[in-house]
């Protein structure tokens, strides 16, 4: 919202023969929206980065084969991507994500599909798919 400033008047001068005369002094007095009064302008929040790409993960980490009852802590899922944003095309930036999977890892036997959610004032630019890990739980018994 644009802000209107009142400027009232009231500064001291000194003059060169010693004596003191007035000159306007700003007093800034901020009006925003509907008669508010007293209130300093809000500063814009800037606006979040937009990721435009991410980087490939290794192999390694996009296909994982473990043995039944892997806890989730012992999977291979990064804390941080690396990608480019709309901001800084020329350069790369480490983003924090966590991870969701379908179905809900629990473990058991079958493969469980991981999806890296962004995290902190980041926003993924429309068509931009976030990166997906496949993991496979082996049924008791098989060893990789």
């Amino acid at each position: 919202m644009p802000c209107i400033a009142h400027i009232c008047s009231r500064f001291r001068l000194e003059l060169a023969d010693g004596e003191g005369g007035y000159i306007p002094e700003p007093e800034v007095e901020y009006i925003s929206g509907e008669g508010a009064q007293g209130e300093e302008p809000a500063e814009a929040a800037p606006a979040p980065a937009t990721i435009t790409a991410f980087a490939d993960l290794p192999a390694s980490v996009v296909s994982q084969t473990v043995p039944f009852g892997t806890e989730l802590a012992a999977l291979d899922l990064p804390t941080a991507l690396t990608a480019t944003t709309d901001a800084l095309e020329d350069y790369t930036i480490t983003v924090p994500v966590s991870w969701s999977s379908a179905p809900e890892f629990e473990g058991f036997a079958g493969e469980y599909i991981f999806t890296a959610a962004v995290q902190g004032d980041f926003v993924v630019a429309d068509g931009v798919e976030p990166p997906v890990i496949a993991v496979t739980v082996e049924p008791i018994g098989i060893m990789p």
